[in-house]
């Protein structure tokens, strides 16, 4: 999915009884023993263990705060961590990463004090966008990043397609024995990926896939003639050629994608000039994909350029961030962040008179209200300044109430106006969706009438991931912090 980490039933299946985040933490399990290895054999003798580490991991920019959240709980689940809200774990995006790496290398691209400059991020499976300014050294962020998954896996998916195609695979005697040999399947992909770097703009060569020995075998005799008499001057009759057209014609749905993208962001900046494209990730390392993105951007860009191993500049870029979080000295809110809230109605606002047939009338209030007004505290695009913190205070809707309950939400509009009750999908047609668990806050009795019965909201965003304090303010000598858990379901 494109916002989160992949979930049972997305193209796979998990053994029984495990969840996804269970693999990630296996996973992380086995690169963790890896570590610890190198770290006895190297720093051994200096006493440097797990427990000095700082980790930086990179996810994806789309990924909402709930899949981050799960990446986290897979980190502690490895042992890399001793708890969830550990600061020894950051997480950053991946093109902000890149960006972070760019910076560093900024003299390599004539990178100036002021400019603006594009990281797009194409891997494996996502492509990645984010816009920043260099001021005084530190990363700012233009516009909110966005990304689609449109990444070089696509392009591998549309091979195997292709392959399926040419061999006549109606009763799915590839699959079957690739998955019956997975040799055969190693094998076939890596002569795909030596093959698949080398597709271009204005190449006129076709290119030969070796195919694997048992699919060879299982190969309906009336297929193995067809490529005998296509492959009749070729040295080996039992390879698949693809001729230039086919090559390119596996990447363009992939990189019209990516093109798309590009042009929604450069849309974005809002009237700034994008002086430095840089295209990095794994699948930037396609001469094809730079060759078209400078074919549809190099009127508006004026410098476009790929680091020599583009698959290592988000690698490199983490390490840099690890050492320095206040690189990146702003960021824009990916979404729009706020709680449910009743509010009056004002016949003086335009927003509430188009909405007047939502009111409800109030038992405590002389006029009508909204129940469910959303109140933000930061709006999507918004920029927010490193650990960027906003405090609201809220009384309570009676009198006599002797407990607040609030419900954090996200939404993916620039202001929305209405959280939607349950069973509802959300009045505007505006997604609001709740994060994490309602957070039950215990007023004082309402006999005390010195009591302070507001509660204090605090938000704190700017980096990669956000934290929410909520405090109830009727004795701060007893003040007692809440801070969110999210929502994994």
């Amino acid at each position: 999915m494109p916002d989160q980490p992949p979930r049972e039933g997305d193209g796979f299946a998990l053994p029984p009884g495990l969840t996804v985040v269970d693999v990630i933490a296996d996973y992380l399990s086995l690169m963790r023993g890896r570590i610890e290895a190198q770290i006895a054999a190297k720093y051994g003798g200096v006493g440097l263990t797990l427990a000095d580490v700082q980790w930086c991991l990179t996810v994806p920019a789309m990924w909402t705060d709930c899949a981050k959240g799960q990446m986290r709980q897979a980190v502690l689940k490895a042992g890399l961590i001793p708890d969830l809200h550990s600061d020894r774990l950051l997480l950053v995006a991946e093109p902000e990463a890149a960006a972070v790496y760019c910076r560093d290398k900024g003299g390599q691209y004539e990178m100036q004090e002021g400019e603006t400059f594009m990281v797009v991020d194409a891997g494996g499976g996502t492509v990645d966008l984010t816009v920043h300014t260099l001021q005084d050294g530190l990363l700012a962020e233009v516009a909110r990043g966005h990304g689609d998954t449109c990444g070089a896996a696509f392009v591998n998916d549309a091979f195997m397609q292709h392959v399926r195609h040419q061999l006549r695979d109606e009763d799915d005697y590839v699959d079957r024995t690739l998955a019956k040999h997975p040799s055969d399947a190693a094998s076939l992909h890596k002569e795909w990926e030596l093959k698949k770097y080398q597709v271009s703009a204005d190449g006129e060569d076709a290119v030969s896939i070796a195919l694997p020995t048992h699919i060879v075998r299982e190969m309906p005799s009336e297929v193995m003639e067809r490529l005998e008499d296509i492959n009749e001057d070729a040295d080996n009759h039992e390879d698949l050629f693809l001729s230039p057209e086919e090559q390119r014609s596996l990447f363009d749905p992939s990189l019209d994608g990516v093109l798309r993208l590009i042009e929604e962001q450069l849309d974005r900046v809002e009237g700034a000039q994008v002086d430095l494209m840089l295209l990095v990730g794994g699948f930037s390392g396609s001469p094809y994909l730079c060759s078209r993105v400078r074919e549809a951007f190099g009127n508006r860009v004026s410098r476009i350029v790929s680091p020599p191993n583009p698959g290592s500049a988000v690698v490199h870029g983490a390490t840099l961030y690890g050492l320095n979080p206040l690189v990146v000295a702003a960021r824009r809110a990916r979404y729009s962040y706020g709680i449910r809230q009743t509010v009056a109605y004002d016949d003086k606002n335009e927003a509430h008179v188009a909405r007047r047939d939502c009111t409800r009338p109030c038992p405590n209030s002389l006029c009508d209200v909204f129940p469910n007004r959303f109140a933000s505290f930061v709006r999507r695009g918004d920029s927010l300044p490193e650990d960027e913190c906003v405090t609201k205070r809220y009384k309570p809707r009676s009198a006599t109430q002797r407990e607040v309950v609030l419900q954090l939400y996200y939404a993916e509009s620039d202001d929305p106006f209405f959280v939607p009750m349950e069973g509802e999908r959300g009045m505007d047609d505006q997604p609001v969706r709740p994060l994490g668990e309602p957070i039950a806050i215990s007023l004082p009795h309402p006999s005390t009438t010195t009591a302070d019965r507001t509660v204090e909201v605090s938000m704190y965003f700017g980096t990669s991931e956000i934290r929410v304090n909520i405090v109830p303010c009727c004795d701060t000598r007893k003040r007692v912090q809440r801070s969110i858990e999210f929502n994994l379901d």
